[in-house]
């Protein structure tokens, strides 16, 4: 519905082609962005580092969309004939739904989780003060057990 919106508004190829771009690169560097976060703190992870190479990997899997795949789905979106409706059906995301695994309970990693954070430093407590008098207070000469 949204496509046929934008196409009845202002359906220009250029804009169209613009707008694909900044939302491609704005997606990329989200999901760079959050892969990145997701895995430094995923405490089932040992190293969480993430790759070009595992994503390729996981492809060829079928966990993640294929780099070919990806590849493919750009020219296909950039034709000038291009509408949403020749993007898979409801029927085949229902059977994929049914067919596919449930999904297994993530093993922890031993220790706390989330991570504890430092406790920001602060200043002396008003309780550490000398109490012997005013002019314990000064940071001229230390103080005398009698006072001045």
């Amino acid at each position: 519905m949204a496509f046929d919106v934008f196409m009845h508004v202002d359906g220009g190829y250029r804009r169209r082609v613009r707008t694909w771009g900044t939302a491609f690169s704005a997606l990329v560097f989200l999901w760079q962005r959050g892969v990145r976060f997701f895995m430094e703190n995923d405490p089932t992870l040992l190293d969480g580092k993430a790759s070009f190479k595992a994503f390729h990997t996981s492809g060829k899997q079928g966990t993640l969309p294929s780099t070919g795949a990806i590849l493919r789905s750009v020219p296909t979106y950039l034709s000038r004939s291009y509408h949403p409706s020749q993007e898979g059906s409801t029927a085949q995301a229902v059977e994929y739904l049914t067919r596919s695994p449930p999904r297994s309970p993530p093993r922890r990693r031993p220790g706390p989780w989330p991570r504890p954070r430092p406790r920001p430093r602060r200043g002396p407590e008003p309780w550490h003060f000398p109490v012997s008098g005013p002019s314990c207070w000064s940071p001229a000469p230390p103080c005398s057990p009698g006072g001045r």
